[in-house]
């Protein structure tokens, strides 16, 4: 596990973003991978995708599967949170963001 205060400081000062490696597994992060194209699909048919280009948002993942789940209630993904936002914190919303072929990112998103 990377240094928490190492983290925090490459999201407030540095890139941020941090890549934290241990959240998920290989065999994790593609099971989340397919679960999200799925969703993306199922939902585009339910108009419930929001199409942007050559972009699409699946929104409320971490009431679709529990890999999602996994995600964001990681100790070391806490741990990072309460140390920018404190420890009174609610998650607000957790989307998928699908960049299809030909997607120009045009300026930065989160």
């Amino acid at each position: 596990m990377k240094d928490v205060a190492n983290l925090v400081d490459e999201i407030i000062t540095g890139k941020g973003y941090v890549l934290i490696p241990e959240v998920l597994n290989m065999t994790q992060a593609l099971e989340a991978r397919s679960l999200v194209l799925q969703l993306a699909e199922k939902e585009k048919l339910q108009g419930k995708v929001l199409l942007d280009d050559q972009r699409e948002r699946v929104y409320g993942l971490v009431y679709k599967g529990e890999i999602f789940e996994l995600m964001v209630q990681h100790p070391t993904v806490i741990a990072v949170i309460e140390a920018i936002l404190g420890s009174d914190m609610t998650l607000g919303g957790f989307s998928a963001h699908i960049l299809n072929p030909g997607f120009k990112l045009r300026q930065a998103f989160l």
